[in-house]
């Protein structure tokens, strides 16, 4: 009973961790996704039309600086889609962990059931050693 008592604990204290997790990765992932819309948009509003009057090798000057302001903002969408897929992938392994200790948990639980079977049995086996050892003393 005690040790039902200690797995059942312990499943709860997991389950409460594993959502507590899976809640702060969400949150994670949600405030990756604001900054990198954040940052999009800040480009954006960087980028104003240029003006007739500016010069050629300006407006080229001005071009490639958009062009690697893109490349950035580019990379950090790339890294937020990674990211996004690590968190995909943890989550898939921490959902398998769980069906793994709920595996176990029903083995545990067979494994005690059995023990409780042979303990009831070894109880018969020493009351017939006992009642033949009275007999053989009777006799």
């Amino acid at each position: 009973p005690s040790q039902k008592f200690t797995q059942s604990k312990l499943n709860r204290e997991f389950q409460a961790s594993l959502t507590e997790f899976q809640a702060l990765q969400r949150a994670a992932l949600t405030k990756q996704r604001a900054s990198a819309t954040a940052a999009r948009t800040a480009l954006d509003s960087q980028q104003s039309p240029t003006s007739p009057t500016q010069s050629h090798g300006t407006q080229a000057q001005q071009q490639q600086q958009q062009q690697e302001q893109e490349q950035l903002r580019l990379a950090s969408q790339d890294e937020v889609d990674f990211q996004e897929s690590l968190i995909v992938e943890r989550e898939s392994e921490i959902r398998n962990i769980e069906q793994s200790v709920g595996e176990l948990n029903e083995l545990f639980k067979d494994v005690a059931h059995m023990v409780h079977e042979q303990g009831e049995q070894l109880d018969i086996i020493a009351d017939n050693v006992q009642g033949v050892r009275d007999d053989t003393q009777g006799a």
